[in-house]
């Protein structure tokens, strides 16, 4: 059995030797996130405040932050390189983008365009936004019914798209996948192949086990994070994000912890989103949380592990530098919990927010990482 996130962070941190905590840093840091708490700049709100992200209200909410948490791993590019991009946003807010942009092009339930196409046949399509950009529209009908010289192609891939439906998504396949995050650029999402498969995996399990809907699945856990967390790495092997590190089997969970975070915030701690033990959940560690400890100063890199990083070299998912580069990011996040929660009223911070600030942090001042040279680790994976 593997150890916690919280557990397997401390043990990783106490044994790295590419990887140092700089505890006279955590301090500056902590006082940071306590002037962010206090301003009300930091705080659950924040996550409706984007615009890709639903809103407590939307009654698709929960299953748009399982199918998003399912696919929200590896976006990265090299830094002067053109990335993958969706509606001008890039990485997890262009996955959003995309998810957003399938559920607008999803065709009405019963709504038929009868439309002559150039080779003189009429054929009845599903009527989706857009549609009448390219074709000629000669009816709109609720019951189509096959006339001469029609051909009823409404079965066709074209309108089929559903993307929140576990019974689409569990059979969805690769030429789907690339339509719906179809790039702004020449580049497309990478991992394709992986994110079906991960797609047709938790779509067969929420259809077999939890009556094909993740709210199920929450519903079960009772209000509390922590067994939310044990159904996810349960149920769905593909959230098992776990590790051998030094003879101890070590855990992360990412996606599965930033899932719960996801949901804690859209709902506001309130409903479906209220868990009585959320303190319990760690940061999510991922490849841009350690660019904002190493710009505060509470990283440290072994000078090795800087040399292989400024030369964009791949690390392996598991291998001893990742695993502690990812460790130490979740034990930082905990002592600067530790630290921020002596000067703040109890729960007003958790490491949720911590990882809020961290990742913001990094997106907003990306430029000036990039000038100070501030490198990220990249793996391929489908954990983070």
């Amino acid at each position: 059995m593997a150890l916690s996130p919280k557990a397997s962070a401390k043990l990783i941190s106490s044994l790295s030797k590419n990887v140092i905590i700089k505890k006279n840093c955590i301090q500056d840091l902590g006082n940071v996130l306590v002037e962010e708490i206090k301003s009300g700049r930091l705080s659950p709100n924040n996550f409706s405040q984007t615009d890709v992200h639903p809103k407590a209200e939307d009654s698709w909410a929960l299953e748009w932050l399982f199918v998003v948490d399912t696919l929200n791993f590896c976006f990265w590019h090299h830094e002067n390189d053109d990335g993958w991009k969706v509606e001008s946003y890039t990485g997890y807010f262009a996955l959003c983008a995309a998810i957003n942009r399938a559920q607008r092009e999803k065709p009405l339930k019963n709504l038929t365009v009868l439309v002559r196409g150039r080779d003189g046949y009429y054929y009845y399509l599903p009527w989706r936004p857009g549609r009448l950009k390219f074709i000629l529209v000669t009816h709109l009908l609720y019951s189509p019914e096959k006339t001469q010289k029609t051909r009823d192609i409404t079965n066709s891939r074209a309108g089929e798209v559903d993307i929140l439906n576990p019974k689409f998504y569990s059979t969805i396949n690769e030429e789907q996948l690339e339509n719906i995050l179809r790039s702004d650029t020449k580049i497309k999402c990478p991992l394709i192949s992986e994110r079906v498969k991960c797609l047709h995996e938790v779509g067969t399990v929420l259809l077999e086990k939890f009556d094909g809907t993740f709210k199920s699945v929450v519903e079960k856990a009772e209000n509390s994070a922590v067994k939310l967390l044990k159904l996810i790495i349960d149920n769905f092997t593909c959230f098992k994000d776990e590790a051998m590190y030094k003879e101890h089997k070590v855990s992360f969970y990412k996606r599965a912890q930033i899932l719960i975070g996801d949901i804690w915030a859209c709902f506001q701690n309130r409903g479906v989103g209220y868990f009585d033990d959320i303190s319990e959940i760690t940061a999510f560690a991922d490849y841009r949380i350690p660019q904002t400890l190493l710009w505060y100063g509470v990283f440290e890199y072994s000078e090795d592990l800087l040399k292989k990083l400024n030369a964009h070299e791949v690390l392996k998912n598991g291998d001893n530098e990742e695993i502690e580069i990812r460790g130490c990011s979740i034990h930082s996040v905990e002592l600067l919990k530790e630290y921020a929660t002596k000067k703040l009223d109890d729960g007003k911070i958790n490491s949720i927010l911590i990882d809020h600030f961290l990742w913001d942090f990094r997106r907003k001042h990306a430029k000036e990482i990039l000038e100070r040279g501030l490198p990220f680790h990249k793996t391929f994976s489908i954990y983070y």
